[in-house]
């Protein structure tokens, strides 16, 4: 018999702990046979246990559009796909933005994105709008947060810098011949 640690500091058997995600995973039967079936159980579990700690058993799913053009259909399935999962597992669905190629920023596609969510009763438990505790929910905000991750794993030698500039059409060309002697970043 296995025992773990709860978010409380309570020790309990291993057995009781699989118990109490059992309703979760029964909630997958007859799906067995999908190719995804035993992601999500794994899923499930691996979201649980990390060491023999429990760190949460709650399903977070998130839906991160691009807002360099209006949403689709298909941006529209995925957003369902992950609220329906999120939701038969009584969990957060969150919206993040992911703005971070300017070169192509749509100006009102946030809000065209927020307003299809709406308007298909798709509702996030938190996002840009809304708020909650993993904020912010627009990408090119969290920058702060990579860079100091960054920042950790070059100073620990799991990262190296990248002094490449932006080529020239001469170095582009270079590369698509094949005469390109380094990599032009």
């Amino acid at each position: 018999m296995f025992s773990c640690i709860n978010i409380n500091g309570e020790v309990s058997e291993w057995s009781k702990v699989l118990d109490s995600k059992s309703s979760e995973v029964n909630s997958l039967r007859g799906f067995e046979s999908h190719p995804l079936c035993h992601v999500i159980k794994r899923l499930l579990f691996s979201n649980l246990f990390l060491g023999g700690i429990i760190l949460s058993n709650r399903v977070r799913t998130r839906f991160a559009p691009s807002p360099t053009g209006y949403m689709h259909i298909g941006n529209l399935r995925t957003a369902l796909y992950g609220y329906l999962f999120s939701k038969s597992q009584k969990g957060d669905f969150l919206l993040r933005i992911e703005d971070t190629d300017q070169k192509r920023y749509v100006a009102d596609a946030v809000e065209f994105i927020q307003n299809t969510l709406k308007a298909a009763n798709i509702i996030p438990n938190e996002g840009p709008d809304i708020g909650g505790d993993c904020g912010p929910y627009i990408q090119s905000q969290r920058l702060d947060i990579y860079k100091k991750y960054a920042e950790e794993l070059i100073e620990k030698g799991h990262a190296y810098r990248c002094f490449c500039n932006d080529c020239s059409e001469e170095q582009h060309a270079a590369q698509k011949a094949g005469d390109a002697k380094s990599f032009g970043g």
